[in-house]
């Protein structure tokens, strides 16, 4: 498979390694692109103190925000693995249980990956002279002043683009109830399932079952509500990669766009 190639992702597939080598290619392309940027601006003189630490500041919270959707995967795998034996997990013997830490992970993940667009916004500020105010600067506030200063321009355009996309509209209502309202609420689902056996008569063999147990864990879909509803559209980790694949690479548009 390229490098460049996305695998094929169909539904929500549990422990698909594949997907997430395919978003560490991307993290490592947007890597590339913003040290690109930087060398572009310092060879345009358009580089400032500021620039640099806006830059830095949005590679490390794409880095942050992978780690989290790694941690989400790894206490996922490490659950699935061990739940055949106990229903209950302490992963790196952590004083935290399992469902405390992906809620952590989860709300960790949606406020360090909206953080990475506030600073793309302050990096936008800046190169551009929009003339706001680095206390007042936003992502929302930098969009929202490219239209009225640069309207149809490229930037313009992929910045319009991304907060209409349903990836920034998700990561914002989790991130914002997340933050200011209470806590996510995640479903988990407990499917215990027993495997039966035959084989060849005359033989002395134990038939009896063995048991298995699973957990699937879904994001509620109205998380402005104090009644959920989940209708298992939105599995906890496979959701959040679709947000920071779709996001990255709306971040990785802007930065190829900017002088």
């Amino acid at each position: 498979m390229p490098s460049h190639q996305k695998p094929v992702k169909k539904g929500a597939v549990k422990n698909n390694n594949v997907y997430f080598c395919w978003l560490r290619i991307l993290y490592n392309n947007i890597q590339e692109h913003l040290t690109k940027l930087n060398r572009r601006l310092v060879r345009k003189g358009l580089d400032s103190l500021t620039t640099g630490l806006y830059i830095e500041g949005i590679r490390g919270k794409l880095q942050l925000a992978h780690h989290c959707i790694e941690m989400l995967r790894m206490i996922e795998h490490a659950e699935q693995s061990t739940i055949q034996v106990v229903l209950t997990l302490s992963t790196h013997q952590s004083s935290l249980g399992v469902e405390d830490q992906i809620l952590f992970y989860c709300d960790s993940y949606w406020n360090i990956l909206r953080s990475s667009l506030d600073i793309l916004g302050q990096l936008i500020n800046e190169i551009h002279g929009l003339g706001i105010s680095e206390r007042k600067a936003d992502f929302n506030s930098v969009e929202y002043k490219t239209r009225m200063t640069m309207p149809n321009s490229s930037v313009q355009k992929a910045l319009y683009n991304m907060k209409r996309s349903k990836a920034f509209k998700n990561l914002n209502e989790y991130r914002h109830c997340s933050t200011h309202r209470r806590q996510i609420f995640i479903r988990g689902d407990i499917l215990e399932t027993t495997k039966s056996s035959s084989g060849t008569p005359g033989y002395t063999y134990d038939y009896s079952g063995a048991k298995s147990v699973t957990i699937d864990r879904y994001l509620c879909n109205n998380p402005w509500e104090a009644t959920p509803v989940v209708n298992e559209s939105r599995p906890v980790l496979e959701f959040n990669e679709e947000i920071l694949e779709q996001l990255v690479k709306r971040v990785r548009t802007v930065i190829k766009r900017l002088p």
